[in-house]
């Protein structure tokens, strides 16, 4: 399955599949542990950095440097005594601090094609799936930041991630918005994997990232620049007490990765400064996009020791 945009003079098309969106609100842990209720003329009985679920931001009250999120900020007031307050409706507390979203939404920023001029809504959120994948699945224990630079995940210091994170105004910048919903959606769980359970990804340099490292198309919709599958053939064998190869095998490979997703889109006012990808190639002169994946299960299967040998 893959997703294409097409942005022809400057404007943004997006395609999105709202089929999950009814679960934004049905898969939600209310957070009843806390007060969510400011009143007025009363110290605030909030406690943390709140936003809504689109990623806009409401401001930080109190003392907590974690994360709330809720569906709408509503003022109420009562009659009789003329006393007004702001309630948050279905907040959830997430289990992350507002320095470290921040980093995960400019480090998605700074990676995704919103760089190229290329707006893609689920290539963004399919990076936050992502790193989701790879921190519960491989590595629980590390942190959103860890998972990120375990990753291979080198936003920092870009263009697109240095400005996003000196925004003053995040909430006038749909894009960055877009980012920070993008980590709100895996951080609330519940969400659809918009990746369809990717661990890596790589963008417009994927000829120099895994796909030279042994990459199979699971799909041709996946092979948005046309670079065909890259068979690399490779093989490790069991140790010995001295760390030596034995003559069995551990795991023997054709492709380390498979691929689970890709999107793309067009920009006819900027060159793919990797173009071109092949030979003739007349089609990726102005195409951005991503192509996500996981480790191909041939690379992932280990042969018990003892039981094979590189002839058999």
């Amino acid at each position: 399955m893959g997703y294409k945009s097409v942005f022809e003079d400057g404007g943004i098309f997006k395609e999105i599949d709202n089929s999950d969106e009814k679960s934004l609100y049905m898969n939600v842990k209310i957070d009843t542990s806390i007060n969510q209720t400011l009143v007025k003329n009363e110290r605030n009985s909030t406690n943390g950095f709140y936003y809504l679920y689109d990623g806009t931001f409401l401001g930080n009250y109190g003392d907590s440097k974690e994360v709330v999120v809720c569906s709408k900020k509503v003022n109420k007031e009562d009659k009789k005594t003329k006393k007004k307050w702001q309630e948050y409706l279905m907040p959830v507390r997430l289990t992350i601090e507002n320095e470290e979203l921040i980093h995960f939404a400019a480090s998605i920023y700074g990676e995704s094609s919103i760089g190229f001029g290329v707006v893609i809504e689920n290539e963004v959120y399919a990076f936050a799936s992502t790193i989701g994948n790879f921190k519960r699945d491989k590595y629980p224990n590390l942190t959103y930041r860890q998972a990120l630079e375990k990753n291979g995940v080198y936003a920092v210091g870009s263009t697109n991630y240095t400005n996003f994170k000196n925004e003053k105004d995040r909430n006038s910048k749909p894009n960055m918005k877009l980012a920070i919903q993008a980590v709100i959606k895996e951080l609330k769980g519940g969400e659809f994997d918009y990746s369809y359970g990717a661990y890596y990804w790589d963008g417009i340099d994927i000829k120099t990232g895994k796909w030279a490292e042994g990459l199979k198309f699971s799909s041709d919709d996946h092979d948005i620049f046309g670079i065909k599958d890259n068979k690399k053939e490779g093989k490790e064998f069991w140790k010995d007490k001295r760390k030596k190869d034995t003559k069995y095998l551990r795991r023997k490979w054709e492709y380390a990765y498979i691929t689970t997703i890709a999107y793309s889109g067009e920009n006819s006012k900027k060159k793919n400064e990797h173009f071109p990808y092949f030979k003739g190639d007349n089609q990726n002169r102005n195409r951005f996009g991503t192509t996500f994946m996981k480790d191909h299960p041939d690379f992932k299967k280990i042969i018990p020791n003892q039981t094979q040998t590189d002839d058999e």
